[in-house]
């Protein structure tokens, strides 16, 4: 495909057609964002600078997901949170991969929000990333109302569980987020 003369929106359209993940969420989840794109380096490495650095800005950096699911119980509003960053791997002027940074957050909404559950993972593939999300949408449908009437809620160290065992990323600590962010 030329990309010299198309428009960011023929580029959006461009990605969605050819390079937009597939994910198999169940029912009640809430999309704010999906820029999960499996590109091929190629084709994003043959775009003029200018165009890259807008494509890259705009597709390729920083919150590329976030979504969410939402259920009641007992008058109480509970609300699971997966949001993605991705970071760019660069040789020299050229990309050679991603890393992305995936979260799960549960809260409990309330006057003042409560973080029930957090994990962050680092995953070095989008194929990994979008396993892991498949695994929440089921996991959050089948077993989050049951958790939270049970209150057994355990689904981040499970989720850690299901990662560590298919080999799909790692646990990102603090120490590891602050050497991420820079601090």
């Amino acid at each position: 495909m030329h990309v010299m003369n198309l428009t960011m929106s023929d580029i959006q359209r461009y990605l969605n057609e050819h390079f937009l993940v597939a994910l198999k969420p169940t029912h009640n989840w809430f999309f704010v964002k999906n820029n999960l794109f499996k590109v091929d380096l190629n084709w994003l490495n043959s775009l003029d600078e200018d165009k890259k650095f807008n494509v890259v800005e705009a597709y390729f950096y920083t919150n590329i997901f976030y979504a969410s699911y939402e259920c009641e119980y007992r008058s109480k509003k509970y609300k699971l949170v997966i949001d993605v960053y991705i970071k760019p791997k660069l040789l020299g002027e050229t990309y050679v991969g991603f890393e992305y940074e995936l979260g799960f957050n549960l809260f409990k909404m309330e006057k003042k929000t409560k973080i029930l559950e957090s994990i962050e993972f680092l995953v070095k593939q989008i194929d990994d990333v979008v396993t892991i999300m498949n695994h929440i949408f089921l996991a959050a449908s089948l077993d989050l109302e049951e958790n939270i009437q049970n209150n057994t809620l355990q689904i981040a160290k499970k989720l850690e569980s299901f990662v560590g065992q298919h080999q799909l990323g790692e646990v990102i600590n603090d120490d590891d987020l602050s050497e991420i962010c820079g601090n």
